[in-house]
C-alpha cells in the first residue's frame, strides 16, 4: 500500500522532533562534559539510541558529534579501548557525510590515544590530518586543540623546544577564540616546558598566571596539574615542605574528581619528596601506590619513572641488587615508549647507582657510557636539569679516576648551569609567586564571603561592610512594612511529604523574591510560612508605600498562578503599615539584616487580624494612598496590643 501525503508529513514531523531532541542531548553533553562526565556520557548515549540505524543526513551529523563526545568521555576516564572504538566510528560516519569538523575531532582523539599508547608516529599522522580537517571546516577552536595535542606529543618524547613552539601557538589560537579554559591550560603547559628546560623563573611566572584562571573557570583538574608542577619546582629548589603542600592539594582534587592519571602522578611526586626528606619507607609506599594505578590505566611513562625512583630508594638503603634491577626496568620501558627525556634521567640514575656501589656492579667504562648516553640525549633535547646532573656525575667519576683536567671541565659546566637554574631571579620569582598566591587566596575568600553576604544582606549594606563599617544601625522616619502569611499551609503540610512541602514553599517564596526585585523593595526574612518585606530601607525613597501596595496586589494575584501544582485550600493573607522603623545588622558570625519598631508590630497585627486573600491595611496607609488606590472600609476592630483601630482592605490601583 502506497504512503499517503499525511503519512509522509507525519514521518517528516517525527524525524524533525527526533533531530531537535538529539541536538538538545548533544548540547547538554557538550555543556557539562568538563564538570560532569557521567551525565555527558548518558546524554550522548541517549542521543545515539534515538538516532537508530536508519538516519537522515542531518541525524548522521549529530551521530558523529555524539560519538566524538563519547570518545572524549572514555578518554578522560582512561578507557582508551572504548575511546578508540567511538573515535573510529565517528571518523567513519563523519567521512561519509563530509563533516570536516567532526572528522577533525575524531582524528584528534585518535592522535591523543596513540600518544597515550606511545605510538608516536601514528599520533603525529593523526594530528596532521586533524589539523587539515579543521582548516577545511574553518574551525579555529579545533585547530588550536590540535596544536596543543602536538605540544603534548613532543613534550612526552622530550622534544621540549618543539613542544614549547606548539604550546605557544596553541595559546595564541585559544586567545583568538577566547577559550578561557584552554588559555589557562596552555599557560600551565608552557610553564611545564620551561621547568623541563631549567628556566624556573619563567615556569613559576606562567603557573602564577594560570592558577587564578583555573579557579575562575572551575576547571579543577587543570588546577591540580598546575599545583603538582609548582610543587615539583619547590622540590628541585630544596623546599620540601612547600613541595609536599602543593602536591597534597593536587592529590585531594584528583581523588575528589576520580582522575586516576593525575592521582598517580601526584602520588609519585609525593614519593619523590619523601625520598628527598630521607624517609625511604614512606617514599616507596607512595611509589607503589602510584604504580598500581599506572599499570591499571596503562601509563607506562609514569610507571617507569616510579620504578626508577624506587630503585633510587633501594640504593640509598644500600640494597644495590634490587635498586639496579628497578632502574634497569625503568630504562627499558622508557626506551620502549620513546620518552627520551625520561630515558636520559634513568640512564644517569643507573650510572650513579653503580658509582654508589663502588663500581662493584659495573666497570668504569660501562658507567661512563651510561653517563655519556644520558648527556648526549639531554643536550639534544636541551633538558637543562638533566645536563646539570650529568656534569655533576661525570665530574665525580673523573675525580675518582684523578683525571683532573676532565674533572675541571665538567665541574665548571655544572657550576655555570647551577647559577643559571637556581639564580637569584628564580628565588625572587619563587617569593613573588608565594606572595601573589597568598593575595589571590585572600581575594578568593573575600569574593566567596561577599557572594554569600549578597544573598542574605541588602547590597547597600554589603557595600558598607566592604568599606569596613561596623555596628550598622539606622533610624528611618518613614518606611513601609508588609507581612504575608500562607493560610492553610500548616494542615496542608501535614498531608504532604517533606520534599513536597519544600517544593511548595520554595515555589511561592522564590516567586515573591522575584516580585520584590521587580518593585525594588527589600525582603527582610521568612519565618516558617510567613514572608516579611520592607520598603524605604536601607535605601530611602518617597514612594515606598506605593511600592509595597503594588507588591501586595501582585502577590495576591500570583500566589496560585505561578506554582507547579495548586491547592484549592491555599490562600494568602497580607498586612501593611507605614511609619518609623529602626534597621540594622545583627550577629557576628551569622549575619542578618532586620527591622524593629511599632510600625513592624502594627504591620504584623494587620496580617494576623486580616482575612484570607485580602490585603489588610491601617488607616494611616489608607489616608496616604486613597487618591491612587481603591480601598474597602472594614470598620473599627480590636487589634491585639493596639486597642481599637479603624482598618481597610486594599482592593486595587485606580
Amino acid at each position: 500500500m502506497a504512503e499517503t501525503t499525511d503519512d509522509l508529513t507525519a514521518k517528516e514531523k517525527s524525524a524533525s522532533e527526533i533531530l531537535l531532541k538529539v541536538q538538545s542531548l548533544n548540547d547538554l553533553s557538550e555543556s557539562v562534559i568538563q564538570l560532569d562526565q557521567k551525565r555527558a556520557q548518558e546524554s550522548a548515549l541517549e542521543a545515539i539510541a534515538l538516532i537508530g540505524d536508519e538516519a537522515t543526513e542531518a541525524l548522521l551529523h549529530q551521530k558523529a558529534r555524539a560519538l566524538n563526545l563519547l570518545a572524549r568521555c572514555s578518554f578522560a576516564s582512561n578507557d582508551y579501548t572504548q575511546s578508540l572504538s567511538y573515535a573510529e566510528e565517528a571518523l567513519k560516519v563523519s567521512t561519509e557525510i563530509d563533516n570536516f569538523k567532526e572528522q577533525g575531532y575524531a582524528l584528534l582523539r585518535l592522535g591523543d590515544i596513540h600518544t597515550r599508547k606511545y605510538e608516536n608516529d601514528s599520533a603525529e599522522s593523526c594530528f596532521e590530518k586533524a589539523l587539515s580537517s579543521f582548516q577545511k571546516a574553518g574551525y579555529k577552536s579545533g585547530e588550536a586543540s590540535v596544536l596543543s595535542s602536538l605540544g603534548h606529543l613532543y613534550s612526552d618524547t622530550g622534544e621540549f623546544l618543539k613542544a614549547l613552539e606548539f604550546y605557544q601557538k596553541a595559546l595564541a589560537a585559544f586567545e583568538l577564540v577566547n577559550d578561557k579554559i584552554m588559555i589557562a591550560g596552555s599557560l600551565t603547559n608552557i610553564g611545564i616546558i620551561y621547568k623541563e628546560l631549567g628556566n624556573y623563573s619563567s615556569a613559576l611566572e606562567y603557573y602564577r598566571k594560570a592558577l587564578p584562571l583555573h579557579e575562575e573557570n572551575k576547571h579543577f583538574i587543570f588546577k591540580a596539574n598546575t599545583l603538582c608542577n609548582v610543587g615539583s619546582i619547590y622540590y628541585e629548589m630544596g623546599d620540601y615542605s612547600q613541595a609536599l603542600e602543593y602536591n597534597t592539594q593536587a592529590l585531594h582534587i584528583y581523588e575528589e574528581k576520580g582522575e586516576k592519571y593525575g592521582k598517580a602522578a601526584a602520588l609519585s611526586h609525593i614519593g619523590t619528596i619523601y625520598g628527598g626528606k630521607n624517609e625511604p619507607e614512606k617514599s616507596i609506599e607512595y611509589y607503589k601506590k602510584a604504580i598500581a594505578i599506572q599499570q591499571e590505566i596503562g601509563d607506562k611513562t609514569g610507571e617507569a619513572r616510579a620504578l626508577g625512583n624506587i630503585g633510587i630508594e633501594y640504593c640509598q638503603a644500600a640494597d644495590f641488587e634490587h635498586g639496579i634491577e628497578f632502574m634497569q626496568r625503568s630504562v627499558a620501558i622508557h626506551q620502549e615508549t620513546g620518552n627520551r627525556a625520561s630515558e636520559a634521567i634513568a640512564l644517569a640514575n643507573l650510572g650513579a647507582a653503580h658509582v654508589q656501589n663502588n663500581c662493584k656492579s659495573a666497570d668504569m667504562a660501562t658507567i661512563m657510557e651510561l653517563y655519556n648516553r644520558a648527556l648526549s640525549i639531554a643536550e639534544e633535547i636541551q633538558a637543562k636539569h638533566t645536563i646539570h646532573n650529568c656534569h655533576v656525575n661525570l665530574a665525580e667519576v673523573y675525580e675518582i679516576q684523578k683525571d683532573w683536567e676532565n674533572f675541571v671541565i665538567h665541574f665548571k659546566k655544572y657550576h655555570q648551569l647551577e647559577k643559571e637554574m637556581f639564580s637569584e631571579d628564580a628565588r625572587k620569582k619563587q617569593a613573588q609567586f608565594e606572595h601573589q598566591r597568598e593575595i589571590e587566596l585572600i581575594q578568593q575568600e573575600q569574593k566567596a564571603t561577599f557572594k554569600i553576604l549578597n544573598r542574605v544582606l541588602p547590597r547597600h549594606i554589603v557595600d558598607r561592610i566592604k568599606s569596613g563599617e561596623e555596628n550598622i544601625a539606622d533610624k528611618y522616619s518613614s518606611a513601609s512594612v508588609l507581612f504575608a502569611d500562607i493560610v492553610g499551609f500548616t494542615p496542608l503540610a501535614e498531608k504532604l511529604g517533606a520534599d513536597e512541602v519544600l517544593k511548595l514553599l520554595s515555589g511561592i517564596f522564590s516567586h515573591f523574591d522575584t516580585l520584590c526585585e521587580k518593585f525594588d523593595v527589600e525582603k527582610i526574612k521568612t519565618i516558617g510560612d510567613e514572608y516579611m518585606v520592607a520598603s524605604g530601607v536601607p535605601v530611602q525613597c518617597e514612594d515606598h508605600l506605593e511600592r509595597i501596595a503594588r507588591l501586595a496586589l501582585a502577590m495576591q494575584e500570583d500566589i496560585k498562578l505561578n506554582l507547579d501544582f495548586t491547592f484549592d485550600e491555599l490562600a494568602i493573607r497580607i498586612g501593611i503599615h507605614t511609619g518609623e522603623v529602626i534597621a540594622g545588622v545583627l550577629g557576628t558570625h551569622k549575619l542578618s539584616y532586620d527591622i524593629w519598631g511599632d510600625t513592624v508590630n502594627t504591620a504584623n497585627r494587620m496580617e494576623s487580624h486580616g482575612e484570607p486573600d485580602k490585603i489588610h491595611c491601617s488607616e494611616k496607609v489608607f489616608k496616604a494612598l486613597k487618591d491612587k488606590f481603591d480601598f474597602e472600609e472594614r470598620g473599627e476592630m480590636e487589634i491585639k496590643g493596639k486597642g481599637k483601630m479603624k482598618t481597610y482592605f486594599l482592593i486595587g490601583e485606580k
